[in-house]
């Protein structure tokens, strides 16, 4: 059977965890710790519970693991594994969707040292959905198979569930692949989860924010991908990492000013924040008929 870090590639993450393995298995505090992440792994579905538990010990963390204290979660989601193989085996997932979903933490590993230089990852409660089977990358987009998000019940039915969109750093929005990846997703769903009523696509992200319209030109992949949903009212601020994500993991948006824009959307960010403006998260979705 195979393990967690056969599906991880990133040596920096991989060295790190090995070391924590190490040292966890000969400390009480550390294997404790790993039994109390792992509870809250299984047995809630509040993230927060997570969240807290390497929030609130991340003094003990480092002082007994130093830099690879941020490889710690990779412990808990190392003994949750083999209840996941257990749902993809159940649900007849094929292997390749667990490998293209699991390729997401050598992406957030990238960009945890182009932020710190060192292995590790950031927002490890991010990574619930993926080791609770409810995440699932198929082709250019991931989809979490949950019940409507952001709709309100005039919109979709309350028996209805909805395919919440996340959009990963893995190169271009082609439209073709973007419709691909939905059409493929929902025969993933009628397969896999037939139980779901799936009545709709949703998705939070800057990526729906109306002032791209502005900055971008209306063939623009980014344009033609938020073009597809329907706003819902209301904006919410966005993660820091969207500059990141614009221009790169070693920068940070205060120095925006030393960054020279090379693309449309570096150029159209550097107009926002001359302004005195910056995007803003939109909700939007996507009915299926």
């Amino acid at each position: 059977m195979k393990q967690f870090t056969d599906y991880i590639t990133d040596s920096l993450l991989i060295e790190g965890t090995n070391r924590v393995f190490d040292i966890a298995s000969a400390d009480n505090d550390l294997s404790f710790l790993t039994e109390q992440g792992l509870h809250a792994l299984k047995t809630t579905e509040d993230d927060n519970v997570f969240r807290r538990l390497t929030e609130e010990n991340k003094n003990l963390l480092e002082s007994k693991l130093g830099d690879d204290a941020a490889c710690f979660p990779m412990l808990i989601f190392s003994a949750a594994f083999p209840d996941l193989l257990k749902i993809y085996e159940r649900r007849g997932i094929h292997e390749s969707i667990l490998s293209a979903t699991m390729e997401e933490f050598d992406e957030k590993a990238a960009e945890f040292y182009g932020k710190y230089r060192r292995g590790g990852l950031n927002s490890p409660d991010w990574f619930l959905w993926h080791i609770r089977g409810q995440l699932f990358q198929i082709g250019r987009l991931q989809y979490i198979v949950n019940k409507g998000f952001y709709i309100d019940s005039d919109i979709l039915p309350m028996d209805a569930d909805a395919l919440d969109i996340h959009v990963t750093a893995r190169g271009r929005l082609n439209p073709d692949d973007c419709q691909k990846s939905m059409d493929d997703a929902l025969a993933f769903v009628a397969r896999h989860f037939p139980e779901r009523n799936c009545k709709a696509f949703t998705l939070c992200s800057w990526l729906l924010d109306e002032q791209l319209e502005e900055l971008l030109p209306p063939e623009s992949n980014i344009i033609r991908f938020s073009g597809k949903f329907t706003r819902t009212p209301g904006e919410y601020d966005t993660s820091p990492k969207v500059y990141q994500w614009i221009f790169g993991f070693d920068k940070q948006k205060e120095d925006y000013k030393l960054h020279i824009p090379q693309t449309s959307l570096q150029r159209g960010a550097h107009k926002l924040l001359d302004n005195g403006r910056w995007f803003k998260d939109r909700m939007g979705y996507i009915l299926i008929s």
